[in-house]
């Protein structure tokens, strides 16, 4: 048990801490982040564990970006280059 929601955060050189969100699920651990600010990592959605890409203040699921076909699920992103 979690004990409740857990969500990624991101912290600017200036300016407050950014909640990241969720796609959907209770929880959202960032693994990377590049020079341009944006982070890669894992969410909890209602039909499991999806990849994401945070940019510009908005996480996209990595499955809605790429075109694996069906039976091919992106669960995680550990990395993010330039």
């Amino acid at each position: 048990s979690w004990g409740g929601p857990t969500h990624a955060f991101l912290k600017p050189a200036n300016g407050p801490m950014i909640d990241l969100g969720t796609l959907g699920g209770p929880h959202s651990f960032a693994n990377d982040i590049n020079d341009n600010g944006e982070v890669v990592g894992k969410s909890y959605a209602s039909d499991g564990t999806r990849g994401f890409l945070w940019r510009e203040g908005r996480m996209y699921d990595l499955n809605t970006l790429a075109n694996l076909g069906t039976s091919w699920r992106i669960s995680n992103a550990v990395a993010i280059n330039n």
